[in-house]
């Protein structure tokens, strides 16, 4: 036998012992592969349902912060009405009580001012603590710091200081906002009168 035919038989003869492992190591190959791919489809499996629970989460959220915003607007726009029928309750309230009380118009300014600052609405109605704003404000325009913004014949009680005080009452000059009020009252009716003050006083701005 030449060393060529030696050869020939040695590789033969090796592989026909190691075929069977060849194949087994191919097999194995096919095998892993196989579960590679598995893996691979499980993990983008994996990945796309957790992307579409993203995006599904996303869209609830879009939803959800859309139906907030028409809910604020909506709140808003309801607090905006509440807000002006409530001053329009308030405005008209105060007016028609002071013009019923027959308050000087230069003082319905500072009066309505005055009995706006504590009035709310309670259950449609005009309120001032536990006060309804009416019976507040009619009150207040029968009170001594009150009743020196309403014309006679409503201030013309014993001891008033409105249009009929008389100028023997006015032994300084006004300094406190009710004596200015009283005093703006008494210039109106008494203007010579108020003149000769305001000179005796050397307070010409205090001339009607």
């Amino acid at each position: 036998m030449t060393d060529d035919e030696m050869q020939a038989a040695i590789d033969a003869a090796v592989d026909k012992a190691t075929k069977g492992l060849k194949d087994k190591v191919s097999e194995l190959h096919s095998v892993n592969k196989a579960l590679k791919d598995e893996a691979q489809a499980a993990k983008d499996a994996a990945e796309q349902a957790e992307h579409d629970a993203a995006e599904k989460s996303n869209s609830v959220e879009d939803v959800r912060r859309s139906y907030d915003a028409k809910l604020k607007k909506l709140q808003d726009t309801i607090d905006t009405r509440d807000k002006t029928l409530a001053t329009m309750l308030i405005d008209n309230a105060i007016s028609t009580k002071l013009g019923e009380a027959g308050v000087f118009p230069w003082a319905s300014e500072a009066v309505s001012a005055l009995m706006k600052a504590g009035a709310v609405v309670k259950d449609g109605q005009a309120m001032v603590g536990d006060v309804p704003l009416a019976d507040h404000i009619t009150s207040y325009l029968g009170s001594d710091a009150g009743k020196n913004y309403v014309a006679a014949p409503a201030n013309g009680g014993a001891g008033a200081t409105g249009s009929t005080a008389k100028s023997s009452e006015w032994s300084k000059a006004p300094t406190t906002a009710v004596e200015m009020t009283a005093w703006a009252n008494y210039a109106t009716a008494n203007p010579a009168s108020a003149n000769s003050l305001a000179d005796q006083w050397g307070m010409p701005h205090l001339k009607p």
